[in-house]
């Protein structure tokens, strides 16, 4: 497929959907690693000829209003600063190139667009009338049966409105209208490799499998909500979007009144540890009573009743109530167990999402996985999973004894029984290692002073210390019964 033209002005243009001002900072922490390592004055000017034309490119009909004004604000201001072929690049310290960055994009005001055809011109103009061959809607390969694309759903066109998320990287939602009369939403994600994601959403949906085999996990309906990850390239890839979803912030914000939610929102900065400078300082300066002090004064500020205050007020009755906790107690029992097992990190109240129609909880953005939030962090996160009060205070007064123990018990007990099933999907991630996954085994080797020369397309010395490796045997002593705290101690050496 992405030999055809089509696909490939398809892809181009998703990754327009990446705002300018994100793809320079990509390039700023491209090129500042390439100083440090002292790479060839070649190799710096390419990486800024391709970002210049990536980025400042002007009068083609398919670059966007956003891109344009970008140029408009920062080309001369590049040109200056590294040259015309980024010939200066080469004479700059890490430092002096970081703080030239700064200072460029120091005056460039964020641009926050609402309509497709100001940020990605050829998907607002796409016509599915005006090409010969069709473009599927993606996700419609599932692996599980014979493809037959006669049947697969063709995209008619683009929805001109869009949806820009506030995080980090401020992906963008686009609505795909289907040749069926039906609407498909997904997440653009650019500057990814989402491979990682979409593996990980097919390591779940063999748990299903092996839940739905168990006769006790079928009973209490213990399974992981999935949703469809399509990597194109290894930086561009879409997410399906669940519909009546909200973020776990948002849903909790719903059990509280106005003065607790400004108290809530403002608890990082009152607490003094926004930054990962601000954990080192209060870790080498106060002691371990000051420290537990203040942990338990931060979580006594925020009710602990706000989780069942939510669902109390979703639901029309009590037996609603019950449900709704009975199933989002359920999926977030085996979604502990499950990211526990796959070392996955970053579970912030942005990373789960609540079907606010049947009370499951679900699971997104995998990027750390396997244990990087733990090795790799300037502060490591030392939690297995999120069990704050507010999800013991959902099921008083058993609190922890009641479902969730329960059932992450059952849960456990079933992928361990299943482990050589879930090890051999595993082997693709050393067979084929992820970009992120080959970055983290050079960040490693250069930790311990290993060497970092391995074969990169999947090859290694039969040593277990290699990264792929290393992290697949981590998960099989977690599925094999080794305990928790001898594994966790070796993450963290």
């Amino acid at each position: 497929m992405d030999r055809l033209p089509l696909v490939n002005d398809f892809i181009a243009a998703l990754r327009m959907l990446q705002f300018p001002d994100i793809a320079f900072k990509d390039w700023h922490q491209t090129v500042e690693e390439a100083l440090k390592q002292k790479k060839s004055s070649q190799s710096l000017k390419r990486e800024f000829r391709e970002m210049l034309s990536d980025l400042c490119e002007d009068g083609s009909v398919n670059v966007s209003g956003v891109r344009q004004r970008f140029a408009k604000a920062v080309k001369k201001k590049l040109v200056d600063a590294f040259g015309s072929n980024g010939e200066k690049l080469a004479s700059m310290s890490p430092n002096d190139f970081r703080a030239k960055c700064r200072q460029i994009m120091g005056s460039y005001k964020i641009d926050k667009p609402t309509s497709l055809k100001d940020i990605s011109p050829w998907l607002a103009r796409f016509s599915m009338l005006q090409h010969s061959v069709g473009l599927e809607i993606p996700g419609q390969y599932t692996g599980k049966c014979k493809p037959m694309p006669e049947y697969h759903v063709q995209i008619s066109g683009f929805d001109e409105k869009i949806l820009v998320l506030s995080s980090k990287q401020r992906p963008c939602r686009v609505t795909v209208q289907g040749n069926d009369e039906r609407d498909y939403r997904f997440l653009v994600k650019t500057g990814e490799d989402l491979r990682q994601d979409d593996r990980i959403e097919r390591l779940f949906q063999v748990m299903n499998r092996a839940f739905a085999a168990d006769p006790t996990c079928r009973a209490k309906r213990l399974h992981l909500v999935t949703y469809k990850v399509v990597p194109l390239t290894t930086r561009v890839g879409l997410i399906e979007w669940l519909s009546n979803t909200v973020v776990l912030r948002e849903f909790i914000q719903k059990g509280m009144d106005d003065a607790e939610v400004k108290i809530f929102n403002q608890l990082p900065t009152r607490s003094g540890l926004s930054g990962a400078s601000d954990y080192i300082r209060a870790y080498e300066q106060l002691k371990t009573t000051q420290l537990k002090s203040a942990f338990h004064k931060n979580a006594a500020s925020v009710d602990r009743k706000a989780l069942y205050k939510a669902f109390l007020n979703l639901s029309s009755c009590f037996e609603a109530f019950f449900t709704l906790r009975s199933r989002f107690v359920a999926s977030h029992a085996a979604i502990c167990i499950a990211h526990w097992v796959l070392g996955i990190g970053d579970r912030h109240l942005e990373n789960f999402l609540v079907n606010v129609e049947t009370g499951q909880e679900v699971g997104i953005d995998f990027g750390y996985a396997f244990g990087v939030a733990t090795q790799f962090l300037p502060v490591p996160e030392l939690m297995p999973f999120r069990l704050t009060p507010q999800y013991l205070s959902l099921t008083d007064p058993l609190r922890q004894h009641g479902g969730y123990s329960c059932s992450m018990q059952h849960v456990l007990r079933v992928l361990r029984s299943n482990r050589q099933t879930l090890l051999n999907v595993l082997d693709v991630f050393v067979k084929e290692p992820t970009v992120d996954w080959m970055r983290y085994a050079k960040m490693q080797s250069v930790q311990t002073g290993e060497s970092s020369e391995r074969n990169a397309t999947g090859a290694d010395d039969g040593s277990e210390k290699w990264y792929p490796r290393q992290k697949v045997c981590t998960v099989r002593e977690k599925l094999g019964g080794r305990h928790p705290s001898y594994i966790f101690r070796d993450e963290v050496r």
